[in-house]
Formats: C-alpha cells, sequence, structure tokens
C-alpha cells in the first residue's frame, strides 16, 4: 500500500508539473469567405504556464510558433496579444494578431478575441500599435478557446 501511494503522488506530481508547462485550449476560428459563407476551424492553442515558454497556435495540418505574446491589464480585464510571422497565406512584412481576452476561474480558461492581419509597424509590448496603426490593419476573423484548469 506506502508503494501505491507513492506512486499516486509521483503520477500527481507528473502531471501538475506537464500541466503547469501549457495548457492546451481547443477552440475554433470563425472567419469569412470571399462568398460570404462564414468558415469555423477547429484548433487549439497551446499557452505556457507563468508566460514560459512558446505560444503554439495548433491546426489539422500545421503549428504556427508566436513570435511575440505578451499581456497587460485594463479595468481589471487580462488582455493578451498573440503576434505570428509566418502563417498560411502571409505576404512580405505581414504580420497576424491574436487580441483578445483570457478569463480563467477555478475551473476553465476562456481565450475569446479578434485576428488582425496587417503591416508589421515595429510595435513594442508597452504601445497599443492596432490602435495606434488602424490604417495598417484588418479585421480578418473571431476566436474562442477553452480548457479545464486544476488550481
Amino acid at each position: 500500500m506506502k508503494y501505491f501511494v507513492s506512486l499516486i503522488i509521483a503520477v500527481m506530481a507528473f502531471s501538475s508539473h506537464v500541466f503547469a508547462e501549457s495548457i492546451e485550449a481547443p477552440g475554433k476560428i470563425v472567419y469569412k469567405m470571399p462568398s460570404g459563407e462564414l468558415v469555423t476551424r477547429d484548433v487549439a492553442l497551446s499557452v505556457p504556464a507563468r508566460g514560459e515558454g512558446d505560444v503554439i497556435l495548433r491546426g489539422s495540418n500545421s503549428d504556427l510558433v508566436a513570435t511575440d505574446f505578451f499581456t497587460k491589464e485594463s479595468h481589471g480585464q487580462i488582455l493578451f496579444f498573440v503576434v505570428f510571422k509566418d502563417f498560411p497565406g502571409a505576404q512580405e512584412g505581414e504580420i497576424s494578431v491574436f487580441k483578445g481576452t483570457y478569463l480563467r476561474g477555478s475551473n476553465k480558461a476562456y481565450y475569446y478575441g479578434d485576428v488582425y492581419v496587417g503591416e508589421e509597424p515595429g510595435y513594442s509590448v508597452d504601445s497599443n500599435f492596432l490602435e495606434s496603426h488602424p490604417d495598417r490593419f484588418k479585421y480578418v476573423a473571431g476566436f474562442m478557446f477553452s480548457a479545464s484548469v486544476q488550481m
């Protein structure tokens, strides 16, 4: 029995360590086709714990690793920004920016917001580069990801 308890404790410690490394949040991206049809794609967002590590957008055919990720708090809301430089269909000098809200409770974490594509303006994590350069970015999609969490 003593070894069984030790094994359970070891498995729990390993599981919490793996969970602490990243959160895999399945979700959807919704965008409009040129024909006017709305399309939904199943994807997942892998977010590192405590912001230490890569943010990865996992699709059915590929993984995109973010080139930048940062958060800021505004009026009690946690805003996050995920920047991808090498995304499918990107033109030279374009970036894709996922701007959203992070909401975490004792049982779930939600990530929801909008996707913009535009020219890389030489942004900084201390600025509101989307708002500072409205002529350079175009809204292209919405997203929603969620994951169960353990406290």
